[in-house]
């Protein structure tokens, strides 16, 4: 299966529903500002890049694979916070900036 459809697949997922609103729970609101309205799950390290790096291609891997579902690599943001997220990344093309701030 190509990457783009399991990130497809393992986003329509039942345990990746369940993954989001764990972390949910756990934030309860933008862990950057504190809003709390418009809330989205971000991963601290792409769904894709552990697509690949974990050698995920199919939805059983996927679902037998604690790593993917660690509630660590999530945090809760608003969409300013989460657009502005993205916007860093690409510039800077890592992550250490959002691990820093969590």
């Amino acid at each position: 299966m190509k990457e783009r459809d399991i990130n497809n697949t393992i986003r329509r997922m039942h345990k990746y529903k369940r993954w989001t609103t764990n972390i949910k729970k756990r934030d309860n609101k933008c862990v950057f500002c504190g809003k709390i309205n418009e809330l989205e799950v971000h991963h601290i390290r792409a769904l894709s890049g552990l697509i690949n790096y974990l050698n995920i291609d199919s939805r059983d891997k996927a679902l037998g694979c604690d790593q993917l579902w660690d509630l660590k690599n999530g945090i809760l943001v608003c969409h300013n916070c989460h657009l502005q997220i993205e916007k860093d990344i690409k510039i800077k093309n890592n992550c250490k900036i959002i691990e820093k701030a969590y």
